[in-house]
């Protein structure tokens, strides 16, 4: 069996794929009220969140999950994540030339109406992440350990460039307020879905962990239900959706429980490495 580890979001911003022959656990973990659970045996790839799943609370990876991914990636190829989680249409808006203008205004509007809001944002560019002014909101990137939010001085700067993601931050309570506000405002013509409860994410219609696992699957020949997913966002969902076996964080809201499985131990409990030891490893 060839086990290949795929770490979504910006976890060493790679694929980590894997040759080990594996053996895996019986199905341990409490049993949620999702879809009929796969076959565990049969796993090929390993799907995993990042924040509030590998990640404890303190941003810092566990000794223990550390071993397990090590024992995973060994030997390890690099792959950059975009490839994983873009799917060729991947900026917030279409790039293609005839709707410039429309992709151009749909990013100053979604900025006008952070300013309005009086909320903060910012757009990934590329490896980049960037916003108009740094603040004490666009800097939680910088102790989460992202890229550091580089000032372009205006939105209109940011707009006219390639764009794969905005992010509009705020204390939750705002967040859940401006939701509805926002998907008003787009109209169907962007994704709006939640990672952390201070983000509010806009992406466009096509793109998804789901999406880009699901793009991933085909160019290796994979089977979605010979894959292991574990999350604990509502970005996560179209993940655990399309996976085999799939695993939400003790510490996921009830919705994205509701969606997997299993549910295993939050990240304060080393839920992920306690998946990991029950589905895929048996050390």
């Amino acid at each position: 069996l060839q086990l290949k580890m795929v770490v979504t979001q910006s976890f060493l911003r790679a694929l980590l794929a894997a040759a080990a022959p594996t053996r895996l656990g019986g199905p341990t973990l409490p049993s949620s009220v999702g879809k009929g659970a796969g076959d565990p045996s049969r796993i090929e790839v390993v799907c995993a969140d990042v924040d509030g799943t590998l990640l404890m609370p303190s941003h810092q990876v566990s000794e223990r999950t550390v071993r397990l991914l090590v024992s995973l990636s060994t030997p390890h190829t690099l792959t950059p994540t975009r490839r994983v989680s873009d799917t060729g249409t991947s900026q917030v808006y279409d790039n293609n030339p005839t709707s410039r203008n429309r992709r151009i205004g749909r990013i100053v509007q979604v900025g006008d109406f952070a300013a309005r809001s009086g909320v903060s944002i910012v757009a990934y560019n590329g490896d980049r992440i960037r916003c108009a002014q740094r603040d004490e909101w666009t800097d939680i990137f910088v102790k989460t350990n992202d890229a550091t939010p580089e000032p372009a001085g205006s939105w209109s700067a940011i707009a006219d460039s390639l764009v794969h993601k905005l992010i509009l931050l705020a204390e939750p309570a705002r967040v859940l307020e401006l939701r509805p506000e926002l998907t008003k405002l787009l109209a169907g013509s962007a994704s709006i879905t939640q990672a952390m409860p201070q983000m509010l994410e806009v992406l466009p219609l096509d793109a998804s962990k789901g999406a880009g696992v699901s793009q991933m699957l085909n160019e290796l020949g994979v089977s979605p239900d010979n894959v292991f997913a574990i999350g604990d966002a509502e970005n996560d969902i179209e993940m655990l959706q399309l996976a085999g076996v799939s695993v939400a964080m003790g510490n996921a809201p009830s919705t994205v429980q509701h969606v997997a499985q299993y549910v295993t131990a939050t990240n304060a409990e080393d839920g992920a490495a306690e998946a990991l030891e029950q589905f895929v490893l048996s050390l």
